[in-house]
């Protein structure tokens, strides 16, 4: 289940479904010059309304958030998400935060720089990298509990 791409220092823990398509868009990217950064996990989740997320470990001054954990960025990306094109979509823009992190971007995470890029992948590669997956298929709905109702009887 994990497997690590060692020239990048990537790591993927996911199926091999995820797995092939992380790699693919990682080599899009990078035909186009846009190159992850070093020392990535790419993990599943198992969330149906956020399809990707990613997250630093590093502050602004450089300093490991989590010392312990040996990677700068961890990347979650929803295993519920049906088709390889929108799976595609949702890597691509996990990647991009990375890279807009790494070049300095922190705050409000689709910004100019981010969206640049965006914008490049897009037009390059026929991607369609945006800020939100309005159109994104996913496999059932999310399990929800019930919520109970008080019912009062007045008089």
């Amino acid at each position: 289940m994990q497997q690590t791409i060692s020239q990048k220092g990537i790591t993927i823990k996911t199926s091999d479904r995820l797995k092939n398509i992380i790699v693919e868009v990682l080599s899009d990217l990078e035909s186009i010059g846009i190159v992850c950064p070093n020392k990535v996990l790419f993990k599943p989740s198992t969330a149906y309304s956020r399809y990707g997320w990613c997250k630093s470990n590093r502050f602004k001054d450089g300093r490991a958030v989590n010392p312990k954990l040996p990677y700068d960025f961890v990347i979650g990306i929803s295993v519920h998400i049906v088709n390889d094109s929108d799976v595609k979509d949702v890597v691509a823009h996990e990647i991009l935060h990375a890279v807009a992190m790494s070049a300095g971007q922190w705050e409000r995470p689709h910004q100019l720089l981010w969206k640049n890029m965006a914008k490049h992948v897009n037009a390059s590669l026929g991607y369609n990298v945006q800020t939100t997956g309005k159109n994104i298929q996913v496999d059932g709905a999310p399990k929800r509990r019930k919520r109970r109702r008080a019912v009062y009887f007045f008089r």
